[in-house]
């Protein structure tokens, strides 16, 4: 039995589950591979040490790493709205229960009805999805600092091995130090 890329990553279904509610919340279709799924697939492809990497993989992920910083900021930009959207939601939860619903528990002193209001459970599962939706929005932040970093390690790589063939071949200059071809 094969493992999905996301199974095999560690990613758990419900950051799958939070990218399904982004895009039906943005109107966008949901089906075919997740950008999720395939940014944690580019960062499980960055080696852990790059000492012995091979030069044309380090270009080859340079090139995978700026993809994944370009997928997450897309996926950032639809996070953060959807957080603010769900910020809303946990708000007027929160003022239905504490005018609403606490003057027909029969609660009439502010504090009472702000002791009910925060312990009421459609208060309470907004706050839980303002919470997850937070989460995404900074898991998706980290990992494109991570592409970002991982990307300038891959091109010191790939320079670090164009200078050293520079330098063992000799190459004529002009006066402005661009080769000369012939």
């Amino acid at each position: 039995m094969s493992e999905s890329p996301s199974e095999i990553s560690g990613l758990s279904s419900r950051v799958e589950q939070i990218e399904i509610a982004i895009r039906r919340e943005h109107t966008l279709p949901d089906g075919g591979e997740m950008f999720i799924t395939r940014i944690f697939t580019i960062s499980n492809e960055i080696p852990k040490n790059i000492h012995d990497l091979d030069p044309p993989y380090a270009e080859y992920l340079a090139g995978a790493t700026l993809k994944g910083m370009a997928m997450c900021g897309e996926l950032y930009s639809l996070a953060v709205s959807y957080e603010l959207r769900l910020e809303a939601v946990k708000k007027s939860a929160y003022s239905k229960a504490m005018m609403v619903r606490a003057a027909e528990a029969g609660l009439r002193s502010a504090k009472d009805r702000e002791q009910f209001a925060f312990s009421d459970q459609e208060f309470l599962d907004a706050q839980v999805k303002c919470i997850e939706a937070k989460m995404f929005k900074t898991m998706i932040e980290e990992k494109k600092q991570l592409f970002l970093k991982a990307h300038h390690l891959m091109k010191d790589v790939v320079s670090k091995d164009t200078d050293l063939v520079e330098k063992t071949s000799p190459t004529r200059r002009d006066e402005w130090g661009r080769k000369i071809t012939q």
